[in-house]
C-alpha cells in the first residue's frame, strides 16, 4: 500500500448542512451536505503530514485533527489564494494516495486555517500551511 497525501481542498462552511451529531469515523458524501464545488489547495506532497489525536478530560472525548504542510514551488501566485482562507470557516476534504478522503471540520465545529511565509538559510523559501479542527466527530471519511 502506497502512503501519503495526494490532495486536498477546501469548501466554505456558508450553507453546508450540519452532520457534526455523526459518529466518529462515520462516512458521508460531502456533496449531500453543500452545493458548493470544492476549490484545490496547492502544497508540496513530501511535506504533507495528517494526524488525528483523541483526547479525554474534564471537558468530555474530544479530537483534534491537524493538517501541516508546505508551499515550495511557484508559492507567489498562491499568497492571494492564502489570504483568502485567513479568517474564514471552511472544510477540507484531504484526500490520501489509496483513495480515502479524511473530511476535516464541520458547520459545527469549523477547521481554522493558518500560514506563515518562511525564507531559511541559502535554499529554503516556503509557505507553511497549518488546519486544526478540534471537535467531537473527529475526521469524518467521504464516501
Amino acid at each position: 500500500m502506497k502512503l501519503g497525501i495526494r490532495s486536498i481542498h477546501h469548501v466554505p462552511v456558508a450553507g453546508c448542512t450540519d452532520y457534526s451529531v455523526l459518529a466518529p469515523g462515520s462516512k458521508i458524501n460531502l456533496a449531500s451536505f453543500t452545493q458548493a464545488t470544492p476549490s484545490k489547495l496547492p502544497f508540496t506532497p513530501e511535506t504533507a503530514d495528517l494526524r488525528e489525536d483523541w483526547r479525554y478530560d474534564a471537558g468530555g472525548r474530544s479530537s483534534l485533527v491537524t493538517f501541516a504542510a508546505e508551499i515550495r514551488a511557484d508559492r507567489e501566485q498562491y499568497r492571494s489564494s492564502l489570504n483568502s482562507l485567513t479568517g474564514r470557516s471552511h472544510l477540507f476534504v484531504v484526500e490520501t494516495i489509496d483513495g480515502a478522503k479524511y473530511i476535516i471540520g464541520s458547520p459545527r465545529f469549523p477547521a481554522t486555517f493558518t500560514w506563515s511565509d518562511s525564507v531559511s538559510g541559502i535554499s529554503k523559501s516556503a509557505f507553511s500551511i497549518k488546519i486544526e479542527c478540534k471537535s467531537l466527530h473527529g475526521a469524518l471519511f467521504s464516501a
